[in-house]
């Protein structure tokens, strides 16, 4: 029983995790998008770039330790 207690809680802040993440993948890939038209966030855009692969890298594996802790609890 404790168990299961655990794993609903674990599930809920992979959960949290999972949805901050995606808001700012989000928001970095508005970013990228809306450096098409301003110069000073241009200059910079190598910089959001590898924000946003090392956000998505996350996301695939936050995304990977829920279906792996679906499969164990």
């Amino acid at each position: 029983m404790f168990e299961e207690e655990c794993c609903k809680k674990r599930k809920c802040c992979i959960d949290l995790i999972l949805v901050i993440l995606i808001v700012l993948f989000a928001f970095v890939l508005g970013l990228i998008i809306g450096a098409l038209t301003s110069i000073l966030v241009l200059l910079s855009l190598p910089a959001i770039i590898v924000l946003a692969i090392t956000l998505a890298i996350l996301i695939a594996i936050r995304i990977i330790m829920l279906i792996c802790c679906r499969k164990k609890c």
